[in-house]
């Protein structure tokens, strides 16, 4: 007797197929042909006749146009009508899950050959019949999946282009702080050497402040030794002085003694006299200015050489900072390496994203034509 699938949409909502599954007229595998016709005739706007085995699990489909088709030839009703289903039945029927995605079953129903592209899909649902599901449902739904999809990827693109548009300004600041911070490396390099120049003159400076220092303290030690000299003499012009003196007085004395023969002597000797007092004054005088000048040269020594240790002491800082300074131009040089570096990355970025935003935009404009 035949049988007809009772199929309630309620169950069905939220299966991969939805509100697509169709009832259909079910028969068994041994009915006559005859039992087919009769459900073609009672379900006129089906397009299909399930073949099920008693425990309604299908076999194979009859579609309403290939069964006419064949039954239509010549003896075909006399040679089929009391003859099995089977006999008539689609060998290669298309029998799926309930569960199977839609993309899936889309694809697998219209992957098929061209003689089986129209035939409906039997859904199974555990291994038993649930309905069928007519390739005409299954162009509408690809259609609604496919401008669903164009809806979802207008969306997409949309929310990209905001990301792009938001990267796209990041990376744009990043480039403009790369080439910033290359221009400060650049200026911190022109600096750092301009510096170590500097430190360069400096320390040769210092180096020759040292060496004119060494110099002066010996030139000062040989004027101390020539003013020693000199303070010599003074003594040696002093004593001859206090001698001439001396003899100058008895001179004077022994011409007393001789009287008027004597006078013109004893002019002589006040004169040589005289001469030797003002000697030994000019003597004292200068032994009182070699004083001064030896005490001068002494404190002038004693200047000089501190000088010099400072200037000892300060050679090493000098030095050091003039090391400092070289170290610091080699690490200018290369942080200005890497800053040229980063900045020309952050350009190759900023030309992708602009690359980027113009192919996305591309996209968006052929999503709106329809194209994609």
């Amino acid at each position: 007797m035949p049988a007809t699938a009772v199929f309630n949409r309620g169950e069905t909502e939220h299966d991969a197929i939805g509100p697509d599954l169709r009832a259909a007229p079910v028969v068994a595998p041994d009915s006559p042909s005859r039992d087919a016709h009769q459900l073609f005739q009672q379900h006129a706007g089906t397009e299909a006749v399930v073949i099920c085995a008693a425990d309604n699990k299908p076999k194979s489909l009859l579609m309403r146009n290939k069964f006419y088709s064949r039954l239509g030839t010549l003896y075909g009703s006399s040679l089929y009508f009391e003859k099995p289903v089977m006999l008539l039945a689609d060998e290669g029927a298309l029998i799926l899950e309930a569960d199977t995605p839609l993309p899936e079953l889309i694809d697998l129903a219209l992957g098929r050959e061209e003689e089986r592209l129209y035939d409906a899909v039997v859904i199974t649902d555990g291994g038993r019949f649930k309905g069928i599901v007519t390739v005409a449902d299954l162009l509408k739904r690809s259609r609604i999946m496919q401008v669903e999809a164009r809806g979802s990827q207008r969306r997409m693109a949309e929310r990209t282009s905001g990301l792009l548009t938001a990267i796209e300004e990041d990376v744009k600041r990043v480039a403009a702080a790369a080439r910033q911070g290359a221009d400060s490396a650049r200026s911190m390099r022109a600096a750092t050497e301009q510096g170590r120049q500097q430190l360069d003159h400096a320390a040769e400076a210092f180096g020759n402040i040292w060496t004119h220092a060494g110099n002066q303290q010996r030139e000062m030690d040989r004027l101390e030794q020539t003013a020693h000299s000199v303070t010599g003499i003074s003594a040696v012009i002093t004593e001859l002085a206090g001698r001439c003196n001396l003899l100058a007085l008895n001179a004077t004395i022994e011409a007393a003694r001789a009287g008027e023969a004597g006078r013109s002597f004893a002019v002589v000797a006040n004169e040589i006299r005289q001469l030797a007092d003002q000697t030994e004054r000019s003597a004292l005088q200068i032994t009182g200015l070699i004083a001064d000048i030896e005490s001068a040269v002494a404190k002038a020594i004693a200047a000089s050489g501190r000088g010099k240790e400072e200037a000892e002491r300060t050679r090493p800082t000098v030095n050091a900072a003039k090391d400092l300074f070289g170290e610091l131009s080699v690490a200018a040089l290369q942080s200005g390496s890497v800053m040229d570096q980063i900045n020309r990355f952050a350009a190759e970025a900023e030309a992708r994203a602009d690359g980027a935003m113009t192919e996305l935009s591309r996209l968006m404009a052929e999503l709106e034509k329809g194209k994609v």
